[in-house]
């Protein structure tokens, strides 16, 4: 601990002390005359260092004198981390910012398409005809996000395991989102001990493995009517990660919002809508819906594409042509 005496005259320290860990007080008199100021005016060291310090004093008269003394610093350091707690983040934040609207503006905009504008502007639309409309949109969703992969997103589950204990509900898992795991849309499950040491599982637990139990490092997993690991881990260092899609969001009330692509949804519902009320254009919108789907699955390939003309990285190679 550093102290500056700021009461002598003129503002320039008369004297400062600092206290040696042993509590004794340490005290270095400004003996120039007129008193000097010492500079720079914040003392510097290296936390953990010790060594010699020269600072300048600046005397009106005398010019500059050097005084050197002997400062040493410590802290009290934190203890370190835990190598077996993770630090990495490995999923963005649950509230992502993706294309959604809200099951009330869905519903207004197709009654408009069919027709029913002013009822839409009135806020009475014919009787059952909000819960068909809704019920055209949850269908379509549910359809589109089932058949096309270009649909599901992905996120990484965690489950902290206990010694002994080889299952584990799909509900149990760490994060806080509210987009939960689809069992049926698993794509990655592995174990992890901090953010360094991975192993991946291998799907399918045969009975005959029952035979040999005992702790140890899960190698094996099913899912079932929850999740089960095998062999029961032998300590509670390790995490169980699972990377999947998640389910669709409930969309029931007016104020839910979709999942998926809303344009998708719209054309698709609408083109069904359409059908229902033997509308003659709903197979236009049949055919907008196919080919706005197969475009947002072009663009999902990204990168994993050969474009003629283009340069390819090993181990490809580029096509050639036959002749007849």
């Amino acid at each position: 601990m550093l102290e500056y005496d700021l009461t002598s005259l003129e503002g320039y320290p008369a004297w400062f002390r600092w206290y040696g860990e042993n509590g004794e007080d340490n005290l270095i008199e400004n003996e120039a005359a007129p008193q000097s100021e010492f500079l720079p005016a914040v003392f510097e060291a290296v936390v953990g260092a010790t060594s010699s310090i020269y600072y300048t004093a600046a005397v009106r008269t005398n010019g500059l004198e050097t005084y050197a003394f002997l400062v040493e610093a410590w802290t009290d350091a934190p203890d370190p981390p835990d190598p077996t707690e993770p630090t990495t983040v490995y999923n963005c934040a649950c509230d992502d910012d993706y294309p959604r609207t809200t099951l009330k503006q869905m519903r207004s905009r197709i009654a408009t398409r069919l027709g029913f504008a002013t009822q839409v502007a009135m806020g009475a639309l014919p009787p059952g005809m909000a819960e068909l409309l809704d019920d055209f949109i949850r269908n379509a969703q549910e359809m589109l996000y089932r058949r096309y992969p270009v649909f599901r997103l992905e996120r990484f589950y965690a489950w902290k395991m206990q010694p002994g204990v080889r299952f584990y509900d799909f509900s149990g898992n760490e994060d806080a989102c509210q987009k939960h795991m689809d069992p049926r849309m698993v794509t990655w499950v592995g174990v992890s001990q901090g953010d360094l040491c991975w192993r991946p599982l291998i799907c399918g637990i045969d009975p005959v493995m029952y035979g040999s139990p005992g702790p140890g490092i899960p190698s094996h997993y099913e899912v079932r009517q929850c999740i089960e690991v095998w062999p029961a881990p032998v300590d509670a260092t390790w995490v169980l990660r699972i990377k999947g899609h998640f389910g669709l969001l409930p969309l029931d009330s007016e104020g839910d919002e979709t999942t998926i692509d809303p344009e998708a949804i719209f054309l698709q519902a609408l083109a069904n809508a359409k059908a229902h009320y033997g509308q003659p254009d709903a197979g236009n919108y049949a055919a907008q819906a196919t080919a706005y789907v197969r475009s947002l699955i072009a663009g999902s390939h990204h990168t994993r594409r050969y474009i003629p003309g283009s340069a390819m990285p090993p181990p490809a190679v580029r096509p050639v042509l036959k002749e007849d």
